[in-house]
């Protein structure tokens, strides 16, 4: 046992050996008899075009490794990677890096199909490949350390491009999420009435607040956050702790926020009711507090730091919005994006409901089996009906076939072969949605025999309490589909409420029509949110608006507190060094993109890290050092397709046609249908004058991002010069049920019907 964890175990025995079961302990082990469980006695795993023996000897574990009918090479594992349902190996290949090994070991039973090495990837020994099992995709250093180790710095030297990566701990021990732990063994020392901050976190930097209370009243269906009387008591204790520090104890008692206690302060003594109210009617952000510790390693993101940082999520890391291409299109995950994206979705985070509410925070566990599970919180007898179930046998029946809760509420999707991870956005079915949105359908997991049609029939009695929750993102997007203008102003509605989820807001800020002079107040307004998640959104929306309301709306991001929104910020109005603006203005535009370049520039082993810097240089105008910082982008992974996409599109502007040709029909080898892909190709044909193929890639792209305007609208441009004047009209229509007062297509209207 390791020293840290020996320390901890003296006053935590529960909490550690807790721990000790859990899979942040088993993250990353080192590989020896007891850790490691794939079978190492001489086996050798073949596929269509390599080959693995896994052994051990003196020296330790290792594999050798080569392509069919070819010789191999050996490699050490020194460390093992996870144990359930899957456990990776991490192989040496020198200079520093360890790999993630792509052949793993199936931890599951033999009943369940495992017991066995599978391949996680195709063609992962061809060095073309994405998933080129020595390739950056695949690299530990870069890609997984942050998150399954504790107090990690990846220590890479640049200019022998070699790591020397260090860490406290290989797994994810308890400093991992409390922080350092040398001022709490130091106050445990003293006198706690001569220790002031012994009340703050316990002398832990890390906010791991307790979680919010709920209670289940007897004349309500849902829990609500705690009563006035239990807030007015956390107050009153918070003003005693304020008035005489030795008054503060070490107690489980419901607490006050930073938040909370900065609203107290801010109104004095006086406690009311409009000052309680504005706590409970405003639950803890998810980017701050207990949750903040979760969400910097579950979630899709780009980190800004090393390690695990301060759990200050907004100087740490830029989120992804859930958008297609990594969610679908009503929200559900697709993509390998872990449980931010979604939970922040749903009503449970509006709500303040946190990851302790159902996960034991040290075993990782859930805190309670099936659906108990959810009716701590939600009323057995209304919730596990079958008047609300729609299925004959409760859901609190002990037949295994009956579906729970989380079958409906929260669908799987597998991963890596055999890992089952859970959509969190405690979405409510609508089958309609998944008909319009071609996203999955949560009944035909279950149904699998029957369709569409049938789920909707069987939910016809539901259909319009299930529409009456249209904030959802795919309700929002069909309505905006089908009854544009009535969407449009429940839409602008949704995004300036404080009340709704913040990732919903984020990514319905993408359905608003800048066309309409409210919309664009909109999204002035949510500009200046207390949400970074949706200021977030509404960068991502002025990402496809004319720079003039870019630099209108987005120049205040410049300013904003958060580094992630400030470094977005600067993506976003970088281009505006081309142009004359006041002096002024120009020095906050020069003092964010040095911040910028200065955090990136410590990120070069990094993909992000080399495609940001190469945005922003071609951003600023600098296109030779652009093309270097994409080049070395592809030199981390051949294959990477945002930086193949960029440098074409690069040399698409610089009258490079058959580069960027060549390098956006490389990407349609590998994805087909990559809809910006399309777009740019279709635009080089335009300039080529080459119609028919401009026109399909252009359609091509417009049919696959649907939600994109701008492809559908530069498809109706193309139409109407190519002379498909009867054509032109009948897209023109399509993008009028979108944006029908938009002037662009008033003007193009016009035109049409002259040349009619």
């Amino acid at each position: 046992m390791n020293t840290e964890i020996h320390t901890c175990m003296q006053c935590h025995r529960e909490q550690t050996t807790q721990w000790q079961a859990s899979h942040h302990a088993k993250s990353m082990q080192k590989a020896d008899r007891q850790s490691v469980l794939g079978h190492f006695n001489h086996f050798t795993f073949k596929n269509d075009n390599s080959w693995t023996l896994f052994d051990h000897d003196k020296n330790g574990f290792y594999i050798e490794t080569g392509l069919k009918g070819q010789p191999g090479q050996r490699y050490s594992i020194p460390f093992v990677f996870g144990f359930y349902p899957l456990q990776q190996l991490l192989v040496d290949i020198g200079g520093g890096r360890l790999q993630a090994y792509t052949v793993a070991w199936d931890a599951r039973s033999i009943e369940e199909g495992g017991q066995t090495w599978y391949d996680l990837y195709e063609d992962a020994h061809q060095p073309n490949s994405p998933f080129y099992w020595q390739g950056q995709f695949n690299n530990w250093n870069t890609r997984c350390a942050q998150c399954h180790s504790t107090e990690l710095t990846r220590g890479y030297d640049l200019n022998n491009d070699r790591y020397n990566t260090q860490w406290r701990q290989p797994n994810v021990s308890c400093e991992a999420c409390h922080g350092s732990a040398s001022v709490h063994l130091a106050l445990q020392k003293e006198d706690a009435n001569n220790s002031p901050q012994r009340q703050l976190y316990s002398g832990f930097d890390k906010p791991l607040q307790h979680q919010p209370l709920f209670t289940l009243d007897p004349q309500d269906h849902t829990a609500s956050l705690t009563s006035l009387l239990t807030t007015r008591l956390a107050f009153e204790t918070h003003r005693l702790a304020k008035a005489e520090p030795s008054n503060a104890q070490l107690s489980k008692e419901p607490i006050l926020t930073a938040e909370q206690a900065a609203i107290f302060d801010s109104v004095g003594n006086s406690i009311d009711s409009t000052s309680v109210s504005r706590i409970e009617n405003h639950a803890l952000p998810l980017d701050k507090g207990q949750a903040s510790q979760c969400i910097l390693c579950h979630s899709r993101r780009h980190t800004l730091v090393e390690g695990q940082g301060q759990g200050q999520i907004n100087q740490e890391i830029i989120p992804r919005l859930a958008l297609p291409r990594l969610y679908h299109r009503d929200g559900q995950i697709q993509d390998e994006v872990f449980v931010y994206g979604s939970f922040s979705q749903s009503k449970m985070a509006a709500a303040g409901v946190v990851c302790s509410h159902c996960h034991q925070t040290h075993s990782n566990e859930l805190i309670s089996q099936d659906n108990p599970l959810c009716t701590q919180c939600h009323r057995a007898s209304v919730f596990d009906n079958p008047a609300h179930t729609l299925h004959s046998i409760p859901l609190h029946s002990t037949n295994k076939d009956t579906p729970l809760c989380i079958d409906c509420h929260m669908p799987s999707k597998t991963y890596m072969g055999v890992d089952i991870r859970r959509d969190h956005s405690f979405r409510i079915p609508n089958p309609w949605v998944n008909e319009a949105l071609n996203s999955p359908n949560v009944c035909l997991s279950c149904h699998q025999d029957k369709d569409h049609r049938w789920t909707q029939h069987a939910l016809a009695s539901k259909k319009d309490a299930i529409f009456t929750h249209n904030s959802d993102i795919g309700t929002a997007t069909l309505l905006n589909e089908t009854v544009p203008e009535h969407a449009q102003k429940i839409i602008e509605k949704w995004v300036l409420d404080p009340s709704q989820a913040p990732m919903r807001r984020a990514v319905l800020l993408d359905l608003l029509d800048l066309s309409q002079p409210s919309h664009v107040n909109a999204l002035n307004i949510a500009a200046n949110d207390n949400e970074a998640l949706v200021k977030l959104g509404v960068l991502h929306k002025l990402s496809s608006a004319p720079f003039s309301l870019q630099l209108q709306i987005g120049f205040g991001l410049l300013y904003d507190d958060n580094k992630n929104v400030r470094l977005e910020a600067i993506k976003l109005l970088s281009p505006a060094f081309k142009t004359n603006i006041p002096v002024t203005a120009q020095e906050k535009l020069q003092a964010v993109l040095k911040e910028a370049v200065a955090t990136y520039q410590t990120q070069q082993d990094l993909l992000s890290g080399q495609l940001s810097l190469a945005d922003l240089a071609y951003n600023v105008g600098d296109i030779a050092q652009a093309k270097v910082h994409y080049q070395n982008a592809l030199q981390l992974q051949p294959q990477f397709l945002p930086a193949k996409l960029n440098l074409a599109s690069l040399h698409r502007e610089t009258g490079q046609y058959q580069q960027a040709k060549n390098l956006l029909q490389a990407i349609l080898v590998i994805e087909g249908n990559h809809s910006l892909a399309q777009y740019n190709l279709g635009l080089i044909y335009v300039i080529e004058k080459q119609w028919p193929k401009a026109l399909s890639a252009l359609n091509t792209a417009a049919n696959t991002s649907p939600d994109n305007l701008q492809f559908a609208f530069v498809y109706l441009l193309a139409l109407e010069a190519s002379g498909q004047i009867d054509n032109a009209l009948v897209q023109l229509e399509k993008l009028a049920q979108h944006t029908p007062n938009d002037p662009a297509l008033i003007e193009i209207r016009h035109r049409l019907s002259q040349s009619h």
